[in-house]
């Protein structure tokens, strides 16, 4: 939401030290709102009420400007009380009649920040439709006196408030006014919250890609600036979509960032959503001890500050973590707490959640009559929230969008090439003035030379003509690029959902109570690498795949690679690594063989078996490293493909007896092969070996958590080469 500010606030003081001491006319200082901004809560009460007390007409405007600026600035359960009290104010002052121009301008303004602020209170109450009306009064008063920061914000505000009510199609509709608004006054305060706004629904209605895509638009703004607060909120939207896009470790490391930024400049609505978001992605994997640290927390600091929705999705997350651990009664009573929350807020998202919850909890409970209701209850919200016309109707905004924004560039281009040739004619016609001038006598060669400019500007008419020909035709072969690069962009983000489908859950090998992570960083929308595990009786075959190429020619190679080795070990009934890896050779030579065409393409893959203390090991390039002590032992691999290769020979299966505190790392080269530091250099394996001794101590999802911030500082500005796939672990 946007914040209305005055640039200067006039604090009449006394030649006492004292700021709450009583005013004179006699003498008196120019304070800086940020001066007043600084104050603890504790004193804003006490100078709104030494305000409130004081009645001098003359001191009408500091009154009503110190009151919006301590209400706008105070977050807390007394923080309506001022409001309100500001907006009755400034009303009031704004009726007075015999007023001069100045001060009208002084209260409207006012006004119009009372209004906002006391509506912001009233949606964080969780009363909609009272914040909803503040603002429309709000907007009808901009419009009438053609504010136009205040008109984009009050359309900002207006659609998030319908986005809280689930109603996509009125706040997509308000939040792109405000955005094209807000472009044309080159408001980047008001650009970065649109954007972000655009992002929440998005998310909410599953479209993830278009969100993500929204909040990093917003990071370009925010990065190199020193919005410190927006910039936070934006870390936080980032690190939850990457979060709902299965990048947990990504998503970790932005909602951490956000985390500490919110906690240093105090903002707790911001710091209790980031915990809560820490909280979730640790749910999401299976780390319910550390979840619940921080949904507790999240949920703590969203009471303290009557943070209603936060406090109910807290609640809802902690009730899910507590069913998981077989608490039903805390399930229990976390969830009604937070369907209660929800139920005044009437917010449809959250409700939806908790419903579910509940189901779950009553199924457990065998409570079949309440468990069918919450049922019922989950399925009519999901379809009210998940309406594909909600979904049509927000890409076609965003391509509307993009379109006028286009038409809009190109108007501007012309108005300047009309300029431009206006003042050529201009000029040319001044020229000919003066040569008619000077050359009077000459008027033979003055109509000869008028006669070649006539012909010159025939010719300019009919090079302009063919140039604006080109121009549609560039135009329309633009339009028809753009619907191309569309679908062929929706076509990948498909693709991407049925590789995701293909890949086990991330934290799967910990459900065989074995203490490891896999990282996984496609380069792309969808990925060459992959990795794969299959439990055989007692044992566990996992492995770290490396397709030829990466993007949609990796992935479509990584699903025929995975086929390979599903049916080497299901349909053949293989579990020698080994004789999988030459099995599955067979298998992706069989079926490339069908094409005419000479196809070369293949896997590297590292594939391992554990049972107990006991590993065997077989790899194709891809070679395995056991960390043992303050060394790394590396088991090396066959120096030939899963592929066509000339001098194939059967894989090696290497047998190794674990100690305890080995741990095991496998993995693809997209690590290593990355460029970055300092010089622009590739990692390798030397450096990548020694960050894996440094942080052999840590959990292995710390180590997890760990590896990922230093590949991403690692390559700083440069693109990722390759897919990453590493998977460790811990015996």
């Amino acid at each position: 939401m946007k914040y209305f500010s005055f640039c200067l606030l006039f604090l009449f003081l006394t030649y006492s030290q004292y700021i709450f001491s009583q005013f004179e006319d006699s003498e008196y200082f120019l304070v800086d709102s940020l001066i007043l901004s600084d104050l603890s809560e504790k004193d804003s009460v006490l100078l709104i009420e030494q305000l409130s007390t004081y009645h001098d007409s003359n001191h009408d405007t500091v009154k009503v400007q110190a009151l919006s600026t301590i209400a706008e600035k105070m977050v807390s359960p007394v923080w309506g009380k001022y409001a309100e009290f500001a907006l009755n104010f400034s009303e009031k002052m704004m009726n007075k009649t015999n007023l001069s121009k100045v001060e009208k301008e002084v209260y409207q303004e006012a006004y119009l920040s009372s209004l906002n602020n006391y509506g912001i209170y009233l949606g964080n109450k969780g009363d909609r439709r009272g914040s909803l009306s503040q603002y429309v009064k709000g907007l009808k008063i901009a419009k009438n006196i053609q504010n136009k920061p205040s008109i984009s914000s009050f359309y900002n505000n207006i659609g998030y408030q319908y986005y809280l009510l689930s109603d996509f199609k009125k706040a997509i509709d308000y939040h792109y006014k405000s955005l094209k608004m807000d472009l044309e006054l080159e408001d980047t305060s008001g650009i970065t919250s649109s954007y972000n706004n655009l992002g929440l629904i998005y998310s909410q209605m599953k479209e993830h890609e278009l969100a993500l895509d929204k909040y990093l638009k917003c990071f370009e703004y925010l990065k190199n600036g020193k919005d410190v607060w927006r910039l936070g909120i934006t870390y936080g939207n980032i690190g939850a979509e990457y979060g709902s896009l299965n990048q947990g470790d990504s998503a970790l490391v932005y909602l951490k960032e956000a985390a500490r930024i919110q906690k240093e400049t105090n903002d707790l609505l911001g710091y209790s959503v980031s915990l809560g978001g820490i909280g979730l992605q640790f749910s999401r994997l299976d780390e319910l001890d550390s979840a619940q640290i921080y949904l507790e927390e999240a949920a703590k600091v969203a009471k303290k500050i009557d943070y209603k929705l936060g406090f109910a999705s807290s609640s809802t997350t902690l009730s899910n973590i507590y069913l998981r651990q077989n608490k039903t009664e805390k399930a229990l009573q976390h969830a009604k707490e937070a369907l209660e929350t929800c139920e005044r807020l009437e917010t449809k998202s959250e409700k939806k959640d908790v419903s579910f919850t509940l189901y779950e909890i009553y199924l457990r409970k065998k409570d079949y009559k309440n468990a069918l209701d919450f049922y019922e209850q989950y399925n009519q919200l999901k379809d009210s929230i998940e309406n594909i016309e909600n979904k049509t109707l927000a890409i076609s905004k965003d391509e509307q969008f993009k379109y006028k924004q286009q038409a809009l560039k190109d108007s501007l281009e012309q108005e300047k090439e009309k300029d431009l040739l206006e003042v050529t004619y201009k000029k040319e016609e001044e020229k000919q003035l003066l040569r008619a001038w000077f050359l009077g006598i000459l008027s033979f060669s003055g109509i000869v030379f008028g006669g070649f400019i006539f012909t010159r500007l025939r010719v300019t008419k009919k090079q302009k003509k063919i140039i604006e020909t080109q121009k549609t035709e560039v135009d329309h072969a633009y339009d028809v690029l753009e619907d191309k690069n569309q679908e062929i962009t929706d076509s990948i983000n498909y693709a991407k959902r049925i590789q995701s489908a293909i890949l086990p859950p991330i934290n799967e090998l910990e459900n065989y109570n074995y203490n490891s992570f896999i990282l996984y960083l496609p380069k792309d929308i969808v990925a060459g690498d992959f990795y794969w595990i299959e439990p055989i009786g007692d044992s566990v075959l996992f492995a770290a795949a490396d397709c030829t190429g990466h993007g949609v020619p990796g992935a479509i190679v990584s699903v025929i690679c995975n086929s390979a080795l599903n049916r080497s070990v299901r349909e053949f009934g293989l579990d020698d690594p080994g004789e999988i890896l030459d099995k599955s050779r067979e298998i992706v030579i069989n079926e490339f063989i069908k094409s005419t065409e000479d196809v070369k393409d293949g896997m590297d893959i590292a594939l391992c078996k554990i049972s107990k203390q006991t590993l065997e090991f077989a790899g194709a390039q891809n070679p395995l490293w056991i960390l043992r002590g303050n060394e790394i032992i590396e088991i090396k691999a066959n120096k030939q493909p899963i592929g066509s290769f000339e001098n194939k020979s059967p894989f090696t299966t290497h047998k190794v007896d674990l100690q305890k505190e080995d741990i095991i790392y496998i993995f693809s080269d997209g690590y290593a092969d990355q460029f970055g530091g300092v010089k622009g250099k590739k990692l390798k394996s030397r450096p990548f070996k020694e960050l894996l001794l440094s942080i052999k101590e840590l959990p292995m999802n710390e180590q997890k958590i760990k590896l990922n911030e230093f590949f991403i500082e690692w390559r700083g500005d440069v693109e990722q080469l390759d897919d990453v796939c590493l998977i460790g672990l811990k015996v």
